[in-house]
């Protein structure tokens, strides 16, 4: 198995030298675990410039889907799994119910905020970034936190910014940054005037939540156009494949259309500021998130990777779709402040 030297560095997938600016895709599919009547998911899709890091990435995200089902590890009699509170800097215990996939309110649960890497330091960061990505996109989406964004002459050094042009897409991007320093950003792609992809993409770089998100949106827009053509043309398609491409409404498309009204982004390198250490990433966090939770995981397929999840209380702990929003939760209790009554006037969320 090519992943058991990959953490010390001895394989070696060469990149092509004869492509300019190239992107290799990536699909992984580890299985399906399957408890009681619960399926896990069983593949990932992954974009990047190197091979090996396509692929390490396409490996990564198919270890968090499939663990998650799993939910977290030393549970006692009480269904209780032991975790650490990395605001309050000390031990905690969380049912086991929100550690694992979950569609009941009031706390939804899929694999947001979860993240494996062979540093648990890192993993932990990223899982925490990812929860927080979440998040503003629901002040994005449900209530226009956001500003434009403009085209900057650093654009064309990006590859895949030069993908996107060459693929003839028209580019909407806007900026999130309620959780600044860290900067979200969602890109939308349409071509010919038809919706193709969405995608979001943060970090404490501007430049790189650009291109963090120009990729997703890039790779679910080829997902959904091939999706797209297997459905049309494959009848024994899967019918878990048909439904993972999804036309978006003409109510969505005209809710859309109401984000170029907002005010234009003004890019500021200065406040482009790293944070490495978690105790500084809990520094810039709203006083109404009172606790924030990191839920360790086996991982038996592959024990190296270290999964753990970032678990909140205060957040939304999955990507907004309407349908599974409390609107008791205190992010839109301290921020929109949405009843049921307006959130359901709302169209659905077209990020994922």
């Amino acid at each position: 198995m090519i992943f058991k030297t990959m953490d010390k560095g001895t394989i070696s997938i060469p990149n092509s030298i004869f492509l300019t600016n190239p992107l290799y895709l990536s699909h992984v599919r580890l299985g399906k675990l399957m408890i009681g009547n619960k399926l896990s998911p069983d593949g990932t899709n992954s974009l990047e410039y190197e091979k090996t890091l396509s692929m390490k990435k396409a490996f990564s995200e198919a270890i968090e889907r499939r663990n998650l089902l799993l939910g977290g590890r030393n549970k006692d009699q009480n269904d209780d799994v032991l975790v650490w509170d990395i605001l309050n800097n000390k031990e905690a215990k969380l049912p086991f119910h929100v550690t694992t996939y979950s569609t009941k309110l009031p706390y939804v649960i899929d694999t947001t905020g979860g993240a494996a890497h062979f540093d648990s330091r890192i993993a932990v960061k990223k899982g925490m970034l990812e929860l927080l990505e979440k998040n503003a996109m629901f002040l994005f989406w449900y209530g226009r936190q956001g500003k434009k964004g403009v085209f900057e002459d650093f654009f064309s050094e990006m590859p895949i910014y030069q993908h996107l042009v060459h693929a003839k897409y028209d580019i909407q991007f806007f900026i999130n940054d309620f959780f600044s320093p860290l900067k979200v950003v969602f890109t939308i792609l349409t071509r010919n005037g038809k919706y193709v992809s969405g995608g979001l993409g943060s970090h404490f770089s501007y430049r790189t939540a650009l291109e963090n998100s120009f990729k997703e949106a890039y790779l679910l827009g080829w997902q959904n156009e091939e999706h797209k053509l297997l459905s049309q043309h494959n009848p024994y398609v899967m019918e878990s494949k048909k439904q993972i491409h999804v036309d978006i409404t003409q109510e969505q498309l005209n809710y859309i259309k109401q984000f170029a009204t907002l005010p234009e982004y003004i890019n500021d390198e200065s406040n482009d500021e790293e944070m490495d250490e978690i105790k500084d990433l809990a520094t810039f966090l709203p006083k109404w998130i009172k606790g924030m939770y990191v839920i360790p995981y086996k991982n038996k397929l592959y024990p190296k990777l270290k999964y753990v999840k970032v678990f909140s209380y205060d957040l939304y702990n999955h990507v907004p779709y309407n349908k599974y929003i409390n609107v008791n939760q205190s992010i839109n209790k301290y921020t929109l402040k949405l009843s049921q009554e307006e959130l359901d006037q709302l169209p659905g969320c077209i990020f994922v």
